[in-house]
This record gives structure tokens, sequence and C-alpha cells, in this order.
């Protein structure tokens, strides 16, 4: 006969992203929610607070429960922990095992989005009721005579404002060409053509995913003129590749891309 063992693990999420425990015994290895048995006399809120003690040096409180499920010795219960801003992770142990037999190896925080396949993960999204929303957009690269990149300055009112490309989310029963067009005349007052496709960047950012494509686009006319429905974009210029080596980007990942865009030794006109 088998006794049963409840057991209890920890969703600790913050900004959107998920802490969780690398485990490594015999071939076996893989990330899950800290956690354990509990043991005789300890309620499993106690039970959940002293297993993130152990295994990841944190210490919290017991917002409430997420969800039940059942493993192989039990129930098992999962419940969302608060823990301190200042509170720092640091991967613990397994007081119940040796010193040369620890199973905890690692730990990391995860965008929900990046796990939302994992079972325990999906079972937390579904508990908070967190949405996991695609955001779908276009970016225009405009280089002109003098190899100069056209840029805008932006940010939200409270965040520091740095440059980008002119860039935004595609409207329902747009085309991305047609996107990248009427994001450059909103936030620039220029017209352009799209040349062609040149770049793709898609990832994930809290439970947000992201795909967006950057095109070549050409000036056709305007006036450089801010407006943005948004109220994001704050300055518009054209930067060459000395200033693009030292300028703060909202995206810093778009560095390299864009230099390269610019310093290409012979860039194809269309």
């Amino acid at each position: 006969m088998t006794l049963l063992r409840p057991r209890v693990c920890a969703a600790i999420v913050k900004d959107d992203r998920i802490l969780m425990v690398l485990h490594e015994h015999g071939d076996l290895s893989y990330w899950t929610l800290p956690g354990g048995a509990v043991e005789e006399g300890e309620t499993l809120e106690a039970a959940v607070l002293r297993e993130v003690r152990e295994e990841v040096n944190l210490k919290g409180t017991v917002e409430r429960l997420l969800f039940e499920d059942t493993y192989a010795y039990g129930p098992d219960h999962c419940f969302l922990v608060r823990v301190d801003d200042g509170e720092v992770a640091r991967l613990g142990y397994d007081p119940e095992l040796a010193s040369n037999e620890q199973i905890l190896k690692d730990i990391a925080w995860f965008s929900l989005a990046d796990k939302k396949d994992d079972k325990q993960v999906k079972r937390v999204i579904e508990g908070l009721s967190v949405p996991i929303s695609q955001w779908v957009g276009a970016a225009a690269v405009c280089v002109d005579a003098d190899n100069r990149l056209l840029m805008v300055l932006q940010g939200k009112p409270e965040e520091e404002k740095r440059w980008s490309v002119p860039s935004g989310g595609i409207e329902p029963g747009e085309t991305l060409e047609q996107c990248c067009m009427r994001e450059v005349f909103e936030e620039t007052g220029y017209r352009c053509k799209v040349v062609k496709k040149i770049n793709e960047k898609a990832g994930s950012h809290g439970a947000v995913e992201y795909h967006v494509t950057y095109f070549e686009a050409e000036i056709l006319g305007g006036t450089p003129t801010i407006q943005d429905p948004d109220g994001l974009i704050y300055d518009i210029d054209w930067k060459n590749a000395e200033q693009l080596k030292a300028l703060p980007l909202s995206f810093p990942e778009d560095r390299e891309f864009l230099l390269h865009e610019l310093e290409a030794p012979c860039r194809e006109k269309n």
C-alpha cells in the first residue's frame, strides 16, 4: 500500500516572469516550480513557504491557492507566493539529500509566454487569468542619399526617451507593407513606399509574443512633422552610423542590424 504524501509548489511571478528550478537526477533534467512534499504536522501554506526558503532562498507570503492537481503519491497544491521586491533568489538545497546527491542544479526566471506550454505554468496562467497575447507590427528602414537613417525619439511620458526607426502595430485590414507606410507618415510626416522586406524579429516580452517585419522604405516626400496619434514621439532626425553607435535605443538588439544597413559598401537601390 502506497501512503499518500501531499505535495506543494510555489508560483513566484514578477513582471510577467516566473521563477523555476532545474532538477537533474539520473538521465532526467527538467525545469519545475519550487516545491516538495508536505512534512508531518505542516499546513499546506507553511510547507510551500518552507520549500521556497530551502530551494530559492526567498522569504514570502502566500497569496492564494492557484490550482490543485495530483501526482504519483497524492494531491499537489500550487500557491501564488509573493516575495519582497528587494529579495534576490539564490539556489538552495534539499535538506533530505546528502550534498553529493543534490538534484537542485540551477534557478532562472522565465517569461510566462516562453513557458506557456509547460504543464505547471499553463495552470498558473489559467489561475492568474493572464492573457498570452500576440503583437504583430512593421518597421521602416529609410536611408537617405547621405547614408543617414530616419529615426524617432520615443517613449511613454514616465519613461526615458530612446531612439528607434519608425514602427508600430498592424491595424485590422492592413497588410504589413501598409502598416509600415502608415507608421512612417504618422510618426514623421514623410510619405514613403516599401521597397522590400529586409529583416524579421520575433520573441516575447512578458506575456506578449511579438513579431516585427522590417522593410527597406524610400521617402517620396513630405515635411518632418510629429503627428503620432499615441503621443509617444518627441523628435525626428536623420542619424549617421557614428551617431547610431552611441544612441540610446528603444531596442538595443537592433543596433547591429541597423549599422549593417548603413555601412553596407554597396546598398542596393531600387
